[in-house]
């Protein structure tokens, strides 16, 4: 018997498709018989995201529901602003030994995060380069560019202010100069183009593209 399928020492990539938690999307670049798996529903997607969340944070209830529900208003009414506070709110509340000094953890956390809210965002998208995200909501849709720049976290306010300013600026020029939101223009929905800069645990700030 394969050993994929032996009940002693099954795999979990196996053991959810079998259960219906997993389905196939479709064949894989590369090799034969490899093929893309996706979970078949909203409901199981956001079951994963919020499952990811608890370990990329090491806490089970690391967000409150207020800042879900929060954040969740923020994008359906357009309200990047008060987005920024929930998400300065969501990393505040992560242990500081928990945070990975590295960009590609605050994507995680922050796809994980909205995919649980039930956004429909796609990440790392190959777009003359790769998009960090493009999420979608009714007739909007933001293309978020994610920057993260380590600062120390006894760093002086100036520093902070001179670090956020370098930082958004390479956002806001990786995104125009790759033409990220083009795809999107003259499609009838609105497009809203944002860089955020994170240094760290809880400094996060942002720029909107007018």
């Amino acid at each position: 018997m394969d050993a994929a399928f032996d009940i002693d020492d099954i795999q979990l990539a196996p053991l959810m498709f079998q259960t219906g938690y997993l389905t196939i999307d479709g064949p894989a670049e590369g090799p034969e018989h490899l093929f893309r798996l996706k979970a078949p529903n909203l409901e199981v997607r956001k079951a994963f995201s919020l499952h990811l969340a608890a370990i990329l944070t090491g806490n089970d209830t690391f967000i409150a529901r207020t800042t879900l529900r929060k954040m969740s208003e923020a994008l359906q009414t357009g309200d990047l602003v008060s987005m920024r506070e929930e998400m300065k709110r969501l990393f505040s509340s992560i242990p500081y030994e928990q945070v990975m000094d590295a960009q590609a953890y605050y994507h995680s956390v922050f796809h994980a995060v909205m995919t649980h809210l039930g956004f429909n965002i796609v990440s790392e998208m190959s777009v003359a380069g790769e998009i960090d995200a493009v999420l979608t909501y009714a007739d909007t849709t933001y293309v978020f560019e994610l920057k993260y720049a380590h600062c120390d976290k006894d760093a002086d306010e100036e520093t902070k202010r001179e670090l956020f300013e370098k930082t958004l600026d390479l956002g806001v020029e990786q995104i125009l100069d790759r033409g990220y939101a083009d795809r999107y223009m003259g499609g009838g929905s609105k497009v809203v183009q944002t860089a955020f800069a994170f240094l760290g645990w809880k400094d996060i700030e942002m720029r909107v593209i007018e």
